[in-house]
């Protein structure tokens, strides 16, 4: 079976974090080269995440207690609660789903008094261009937060007007050190307010980081194609619901214990780790991802939306599609040898209860709908081509049952005699 995501370390990369639990480390040195890489005037600090970067960075604000932070709809949840331990109100602005970006009258709508800044994400490998953006949050004197976890590539290192740029190498990330952030930030002042701060948290502890590699190691090899299939098998057995316990085994923190952890400095082996991530990236692995993204977006064309797949500026982490029957298209693709899975981790962030014009209605419908597709690199062609033949195949079965259904007369049920005298009478 063809894995969901296939976490991007190898195992000598697991082997080099291991040693380096027993290898003293001169961290200054660790954190100079990482943050060298995405800002040579020093203007970055390495961090344990994104939410950390992202909680050192509001810390670091004056913002009165209520103030505003307009997001794109669609993120994690712990983004938004960050922002809600720090006494600030997440407003969410909509997206257009072919691009995956804000949409711009929506966001100037969302934007009030009270605001303060915008924090746009570059979705499932897709760059949202920044220019208009930037432009409004000028005009109103807004900071401008771009959220590069899910697209970095070896060669973007956040936009030079941008605020503030966040990048991650979490587990599910490309170049993973397992663990890891980094914050840019265009403002020399800023970077030393957020350096005192971050100083005085305390250091993340080698045994966190030992448990992390052992969690996700097992997970890797767990996770190999002809171990999987078999693995998946007997946890359901054992639990039920395998998508859940995944999804569970994979965040990073307990709910309940997230923002003291948060709080941490990087130890020194994750220091390492990033370290030699960044120095040897592997830019093939992005070429392949891509092509295989794109491969797979001309196939579903004209048949499937994906969001953002035809975008023009596209790296391909993850692959969305949107389907009428999620749950029929995921046990037919599971059936064929992909593993497919609906969005778990990701929601529609909720407008604040006194401005419930700005739900995202077309985040939330697409998150109804949506399916992951497995697209990394080392997924041959003719799978590609398999995988897409069943996905449309599911969906032109789910659209001529809907047709059906909408000929039968209203008052009459939708049974399979049903469908059949409507298909005959049409």
């Amino acid at each position: 079976m063809w894995v969901r995501l296939q976490l991007d370390f190898r195992w000598r990369d697991l082997t080099h974090g291991m040693a380096s639990l027993v290898t003293p480390h001169r961290l200054a040195a660790l954190s100079d080269a990482i943050e060298r890489r995405f800002s040579p005037a020093g203007n970055a600090i390495a961090t344990l995440s994104v939410r950390s970067g992202f909680d050192l960075l509001l810390g670091a604000q004056d913002w009165p207690t209520g103030s505003e932070i307009v997001f794109s709809a669609l993120n994690i949840p712990d983004m938004a609660m960050v922002a809600r331990q720090r006494g600030l109100v997440p407003v969410p602005v909509d997206l257009d789903l072919e691009s995956l970006a804000p949409n711009l009258a929506q966001l100037e709508r969302a934007i009030t008094p009270r605001t303060r800044a915008i924090l746009i994400a570059h979705l499932y490998g897709n760059f949202v261009p920044l220019e208009p953006i930037l432009a409004l949050a000028r005009r109103h004197n807004l900071m401008l937060i771009e959220d590069a976890a899910e697209i970095y590539d070896g060669v973007y290192h956040g936009h030079p007007d941008a605020d503030v740029s966040l990048f991650s190498f979490g587990p599910l990330k490309t170049a993973t050190a397992l663990a890891g952030g980094v914050l840019r930030a265009r403002d020399g002042d800023l970077i030393v307010r957020l350096r005192h701060n971050h100083a005085n948290w305390p250091r993340q502890g080698r045994w966190d980081y030992f448990k992390r590699m052992c969690k996700y190691g097992t997970l890797k090899l767990f996770g190999s194609k002809w171990l999987y299939g078999a693995v998946r098998n007997i946890a359901r057995l054992a639990v039920g619901d395998v998508d859940k316990l995944i999804h569970h085994s994979a965040k990073s923190f307990r709910e309940d214990e997230i923002m003291m952890r948060l709080r941490q400095q990087p130890c020194g082996p994750l220091l390492a780790s990033m370290a030699r991530r960044l120095a040897n990236f592997d830019s093939t692995r992005i070429a392949q991802r891509t092509a295989n993204g794109r491969l797979l977006a001309a196939l579903l064309h004209g048949k499937i939306f994906c969001p953002g797949a035809e975008a023009e500026s596209h790296n391909y982490w993850l692959f969305p599609a949107m389907v009428s029957d999620p749950r029929t298209a995921i046990d037919a693709l599971k059936a064929a040898g992909f593993d497919v899975t609906n969005v778990q981790s990701m929601c529609a962030i909720a407008a604040p209860v006194d401005r419930p014009e700005l739900e995202a209605v077309r985040v939330q419908e697409a998150l109804d709908r949506m399916i992951l597709l497995p697209c990394y690199p080392g997924i041959p062609e003719t799978e590609l081509r398999r995988m897409a033949e069943v996905l449309t195949g599911i969906e032109v079965q789910a659209n001529q049952v809907t047709a059906l259904k909408i000929a039968i007369p209203p008052g009459l049920a939708a049974t399979p005699q049903a469908c059949v005298e409507a298909e005959r009478a049409g």
